[in-house]
Order: C-alpha cells, then sequence, then structure tokens
C-alpha cells in the first residue's frame, strides 16, 4: 500500500509526553522504559514473518543457532503497530521489515476473515483507528460479525473491544456497538475485580472466577479510556475499584500477581517475578491519565524496579 492508504498524517515520533512524565515521577522507571524500548526496537524485526504479520513465538533449540519464528499472530501483529505508529516513517521501516504502519495494516485487515477471534478483530480496529487508517471500517465490519449476539466473552477480549471502539469513535459512529460493549464489560465486574469470562459456559464454573492480571489491567485500561474519551462516571468507577483492589495487593517488593478470585477480592496464586507484568502489562494501565491511573502511577513504578532487580523465590508470596 501506498501513503494514501492512510486517512490521516501522523507525527509518527516516539511520544514524549508520557515518558516525560514518569520521568518526573521516577528517573529509574524512566530509565528502564528506555531500555526497554530499545530491546524492542532490536528484538521485534526478527519476529516478522515474510508477509509483514508478526510470529506467535520463536523456538530456540539445541540444533538451532537463531530461532525461528513459528506460527502467525494477528493479535501480536496489531499490538505491533500501535506501538510502532508513534516512530517516524523511516524508523517504521527499519522496525517493521521496509514497511510502514498502514502497509502492515493492510495485511491486517485482509487476513481478518482467517480469524474467528473477536480479541484478534478488536485489536485490528485499535490499530487502524490509531493510525487513521482506511481499512477501519472493513475491520469494524469483521468485529459485528464476531461479536454479534448474546455469548459469553473473555474479559480480556471484552475489554479490547471497549477499547478499539473508543479509539474509532471519532472516526464513525459505534455509539451502539459501544453502549453494548460497555454493558457487558461493567456488567462482568465482581465487587471489585473482574472475573475470567463475562458469563458462563465458556470455562467450567470452577475457572469462571478465578481471573489472571490481565482480566484486571485491560479492563481499568478500557475504562480508563472510554472516561478520558467522553466523560463516564460510570466506567471511572468501576476501574477506580478495580485499580484500588490490585494496588492493595501488591506484593512488598512490587509484585502484581498471577490469579485473583473475583468472588473474595484476594490472590489465588502468586509469581516470585512475572516480567511481563511489571515492565508492561502494569504500566499500559498506569500510562493514562484518568483518576485511577493517578492511584496506579507510584504502584506500578514500584512494580517496574522488580524487573531490574533480583528478587530470590523464597520472596515473601501474595497477601
Amino acid at each position: 500500500m501506498s501513503e494514501q492508504g492512510v486517512l490521516r498524517e501522523h507525527a509518527l515520533m516516539w511520544s514524549g509526553p508520557r515518558v516525560d512524565r514518569l520521568r518526573k515521577l521516577d528517573q529509574g522507571s524512566a530509565g528502564l522504559v528506555d531500555r526497554l524500548l530499545q530491546v524492542a526496537r532490536t528484538g521485534l524485526p526478527g519476529m516478522q514473518r515474510p508477509d509483514g504479520t508478526m510470529c506467535f513465538t520463536r523456538r530456540f533449540s539445541a540444533a538451532r543457532v537463531v530461532a525461528e519464528p513459528e506460527g502467525c499472530s494477528l493479535r501480536y501483529t496489531a499490538i505491533t503497530v500501535l506501538g510502532a505508529r508513534h516512530l517516524d516513517t523511516a524508523g517504521q521501516r527499519a522496525l517493521l521489515g521496509g514497511r510502514t504502519v498502514g502497509e502492515v495494516c493492510d495485511v491486517l485487515v485482509d487476513r481478518l476473515s482467517s480469524t474467528n477471534s473477536v480479541g484478534d478483530a478488536a485489536l485490528a480496529v485499535w490499530a487502524t483507528a490509531a493510525c487513521g487508517h482506511q481499512g477501519l471500517e472493513r475491520a469494524l465490519g469483521r468485529l459485528d460479525v464476531l461479536d454479534s449476539g448474546p455469548s459469553t466473552r473473555y474479559i480480556v477480549e471484552q475489554a479490547w473491544v471497549v477499547s478499539a471502539l473508543v479509539a474509532a469513535r471519532s472516526l464513525v459512529d459505534v455509539e451502539r456497538q459501544l453502549g453494548q460493549a460497555r454493558a457487558r464489560l461493567l456488567d462482568a465486574q465482581a465487587g471489585a475485580l473482574f472475573g475470567h469470562v463475562t458469563g458462563p459456559d465458556l470455562v467450567s464454573r470452577f475457572r469462571r472466577h478465578v481471573s489472571c492480571f490481565a482480566d484486571q489491567v485491560y479492563p481499568i485500561q478500557a475504562l480508563s479510556r472510554l472516561h478520558a474519551s467522553a466523560g463516564d462516571p460510570g466506567a471511572l468507577a468501576a476501574a477506580s475499584r478495580c485499580a484500588d483492589r490490585i494496588v492493595s495487593l501488591q506484593g512488598p517488593a512490587g509484585q502484581w500477581w498471577w490469579h485473583y478470585d473475583s468472588r473474595t477480592g484476594g490472590v489465588v496464586e502468586g509469581y516470585p517475578v512475572y516480567s511481563v507484568h511489571q515492565h508492561a502489562m502494569g504500566p499500559s494501565a498506569g500510562a493514562l491519565t484518568a483518576s485511577p491511573v493517578r492511584k496506579l502511577k507510584h504502584a506500578w513504578c514500584h512494580g517496574q524496579r522488580t524487573v531490574s532487580s533480583t528478587i530470590s523465590p523464597s520472596a515473601s508470596g501474595p497477601p
């Protein structure tokens, strides 16, 4: 695709304001973000497939000097676009095998007919909306097909639907779909925490209430974005309750735990240091500007420090 595939121009540089705000709050965490961005720039080219999509994994073995990409992940492709769009055109091409984010969005939208995943389609909507890409309406059409009906959804995917429609609402009319997605997500909150699914039948009754860290972070992110986009006190209150609870449960060394019980609001299972919680998922909720994020900022800075420090397996467990 040529540059005509992008509906509007964007200043695609690493977005400074967030990092600048973080630098004022915590120099060490800002330095870690700088290091992790460089790691991403170095590692992502090796995860791209020849067609422009991202692989699902890279498998190392004794027989391989370099790990080869395996599988294809449309959601990882969309997530990469959401990050790479902050680079200028030269930076995008260096990261994406000579392509721009618009050209990767072309591939992403074309591949949506091959997936039945609501999460994949939602992230594609989010990516195309964030880039102002002309494939947004096609992506929305696929999401409408996959997200129609009363079926139960995974909480993470439902949160992605809300975030995606928030990103799209200034470009196209998605208010009906956004209202439905909002209601489904809010109805799934049990007290302060979210469960693993929005209702019965998708997983066993023994699993529904056992939710992971992602089941808390992505709703906080989605509901905060929803409030920031048009003022939604109900969404903000729900995000605040969840944020308050996971902060109150954070480990003494800044650990974000693995599994929670949405019925009791407690921790089911900890993990000494689950690095993606610390350096990526926690900050993804804390990088916004709505009220629950202000409560989270110091907590996720504390959590990020665990990435650059050593915590032994015998470190204090969850409360």
